[in-house]
């Protein structure tokens, strides 16, 4: 086999285009965003009380009676369930954003949630030495504070 330029350019034109593929691939998984993780001092079950409040809809008040409240947190992500009745708005999503603010006792971390039934995202404020967290209800739900139960 006999090789002329012709060969010879073509594939160094190969070598070149599949080297820059590989580079492409390389640079875009190295940059790609890696899904937040929640500390292990956090994660848990978490129980509470959403206050009763009322929507107005067309002109017309609606009362929405207190319901118990759990929200469980996973490594990697949160489920939100009312228990009465039996409603989960959010099951698995996936954390958009953990951040850490404070020191020592006074640590908290603000985490938000992505939503599939809604464009706005949860947001939750996590204490950990007071094991409690606090989910900002959005308009017009009240916020609620719920309590981490204890691990069985």
């Amino acid at each position: 086999m006999i090789l002329n330029i012709t060969d010879f350019v073509y594939f160094r034109h190969m070598l070149k285009t599949q080297l820059v593929v590989l580079m492409a691939v390389l640079f875009v998984h190295g940059f790609a965003q890696k899904a937040p993780k929640l500390p292990r001092k956090i994660r848990g079950v978490y129980e509470g009380q959403q206050e009763a409040y009322k929507i107005t809809q067309h002109n017309q008040n609606i009362d929405v009676s207190a319901t118990q409240m759990i929200i469980t947190l996973n490594k990697e992500e949160v489920t939100i369930c009312y228990q009465n009745p039996n409603y989960c708005p959010v099951i698995n999503g996936r954390i958009k954003e953990i951040t850490k603010m404070g020191k020592g006792k006074n640590k908290t971390w603000q985490i938000s949630v992505n939503n599939p039934n809604s464009a706005l995202p949860e947001s939750i404020e996590v204490n950990g030495s007071k094991k409690q967290m606090m989910r900002k209800g959005v308009f017009p739900q009240p916020d609620t504070i719920l309590k981490r139960s204890r691990k069985k």
